[in-house]
């Protein structure tokens, strides 16, 4: 992992480097091919300042619709428990006390796990606006979805810094887990939403607010949207090659534990984004490093140490080399492909959508970071898949109107030739 590129004068953010490499190489390929194809070179720099300005708002927005509730919303008051770390028994009571009034819960000695007992909370103190989740890490295995349970957190449905919770001392409290005492939520400022050191883009997010931006520019340059699509789609899966080599470097969209048939495989230090899954996995939910300091106790040593991650993750699937090899394919037989057998105007761009698409389901299907899963037909899918398809269904019917409806394309006319120097 290598987060930051240290020069002796200067430190810079990997992903932001490869971000900044992958843009200039593309816009000026861009610029190139719309020239061969008789397109205002400039109108092609107003679509790259476009895109950029667009793709960033896109990503950006469809992160922040994903994430609302967990990274931008205000937090509300919670304690964590990792579950029963001792038998409860018939009698016990939980009291807890918010804003709305207090709330004495009864527990009857069968509450065995975290999910049990977080039921029984949920049932007789909802009336005093507390809420209570079980916190679970989900993932896709080699054998299906992989559900690891923490334990759960008791909150207030009230969020911000007015809302308070207060978990009072006493036997079910110490049995538990549970740390007593008033905790109060906190109001999270809305200049997070344009905070990206905790990261925060998403690729499909991009290609729809790059599309929809260029798609507006152009048609108020009343320049001819599809042809000009077809020129640049190659430029859309280079890019791409580049922001996944960030993503390498940054840890983020990490895959599944490599075994020894693994193409390429990849291992993270300690405190790496796939790391922190694999170790939250493991440990209580008491333990969460983006609450508190970064450091490990002998408890948790002693947790974490047979599984083998202090030192680091095990080898995993360099997913993000995957599809970056994979889109430097596909840019290959776009340019092929334009040259040699494009007949209508908009096939190179729609079949852009067509290749890169399945490329993400498949490499979706090796990726560990997810936890929302949609179940289709019994198969589980991230909702990047489920995008994936729905792109595909959309591309599919439109490539073959476009091969049989479509307007021919029309070979530039070429170059004049420069005029004949004057002889004095």
């Amino acid at each position: 992992m290598l987060p930051h590129l240290e020069l002796p004068f200067l430190t810079l953010p990997t992903y932001g480097v490869c971000m900044v490499v992958g843009t200039v190489l593309a816009l000026a390929l861009a610029v190139r091919w719309a020239g061969q194809r008789g397109i205002d070179r400039e109108l092609v720099v107003e679509l790259a300042l476009v895109g950029l300005v667009c793709g960033l708002l896109g990503a950006r927005v469809v992160f922040i619709v994903e994430q609302w509730d967990t990274m931008f919303a205000d937090r509300p008051p919670g304690r964590l428990s990792p579950g029963p770390v001792e038998p409860l028994v018939a009698g016990d009571v939980l009291v807890l006390r918010t804003h709305a009034g207090e709330a004495r819960v009864s527990f009857r000695g069968d509450e065995v796990d975290a999910a049990r007992a977080a039921d029984r909370i949920a049932e007789q103190a909802a009336g005093q606006d507390v809420e209570v989740r079980v916190r679970a890490r989900s993932r896709r295995g080699d054998d299906g979805i992989v559900t690891a349970t923490r334990g759960f957190v008791v909150r207030t449905a009230g969020r911000g810094e007015a809302a308070w919770l207060e978990v009072v001392d006493g036997p079910a409290t110490r049995k538990l887990g549970l740390q007593p005492g008033v905790t109060k939520g906190q109001a999270v400022p809305l200049t997070r939403v344009f905070d990206l050191t905790r990261g925060g883009l998403t690729y499909f997010g991009a290609a729809i607010g790059v599309v929809a931006g260029w798609t507006f520019w152009l048609r108020r340059r009343r320049a001819d949207t599809l042809a000009v699509f077809d020129a640049v789609a190659p430029v859309l899966p280079l890019g791409l090659f580049f922001g996944r080599l960030g993503c390498l470097a940054f840890s983020c969209c990490w895959g599944r534990e490599a075994g020894p048939g693994a193409l390429l495989s990849v291992r993270y230090p300690p405190w790496s984004l796939p790391w922190l899954q694999m170790a939250e996995e493991r440990l209580p939910c008491t333990f969460d490093p983006h609450l508190g300091k970064r450091e490990l106790t002998p408890a948790m040593e002693a947790i974490l140490g047979p599984a083998g991650l202090l030192e680091g993750t095990p080898p995993v699937h360099a997913t993000q080399l995957y599809e970056g090899l994979g889109v430097l394919v596909i840019a290959a037989l776009l340019v092929a492909y334009r040259a040699r057998l494009q007949t209508r105007v908009g096939q190179t761009f729609v079949l852009t959508l067509l290749l890169q698409a399945p490329l993400r389901f498949v490499v979706e299907h090796l990726r560990r970071d997810h936890d929302v899963f949609l179940r289709a037909l019994g198969y589980p899918l991230t909702e990047t898949q489920v995008v994936a398809l729905l792109i595909v269904a959309v591309a599919v019917p439109l490539f073959v109107w476009l091969t049989r409806r479509g307007r021919p394309v029309v070979a530039p006319a070429p170059a004049p030739a420069p005029a004949e120097a004057v002889k004095s």
